[in-house]
């Protein structure tokens, strides 16, 4: 992997920790303080993520200087179907979680909160695939 590529990642990386920080932090407020269910209060803290996300990556990560519509698009896509593949298998791991309550964790934060954190993981890796090869690929962009 040349040097380019790796201080890409490591910048992807690194918007990926801001985005976490403000998503799950919205997440965990809305689900834990304001006891919003799962969905409201994953959506609400991707949708806040992924606008940060978007101006982010795009200047910085992957460093496309030009707006298109059809960027904004995709990114849109790539976020939603990320978002609902990733907190679906989330949401119905939760039965799956119940059974292993041996886990302290699971008994220190809640079942809930393990399935958000590996959802928020998931959702990470489907996300930077995603606007790598689709969103923000510039050879696709120039065609």
């Amino acid at each position: 992997m040349n040097i380019l590529k790796r201080f890409e990642f490591l910048r992807f990386l690194l918007v990926g920790v801001i985005n976490t920080l403000i998503g799950l932090s919205i997440i965990y407020l809305f689900y834990n303080l304001f006891h919003f269910n799962y969905w409201i209060s994953t959506s609400c803290g991707n949708i806040i993520g992924g606008v940060c996300s978007f101006f982010l990556n795009r200047n910085f990560t992957f460093k496309v200087n030009e707006w298109y519509l059809s960027q904004t698009l995709k990114f849109a896509s790539v976020t939603i179907v990320s978002y609902v593949t990733s907190y679906f298998i989330g949401y119905y791991l939760m039965p799956f979680l119940k059974f292993m309550d041996k886990l302290i964790i699971l008994n220190v934060i809640g079942v809930g909160n393990v399935s958000i954190l590996i959802a928020s993981g998931l959702y990470t890796l489907f996300n930077y695939f995603g606007h790598k090869y689709y969103t923000f690929n510039t050879k696709i962009m120039d065609n």
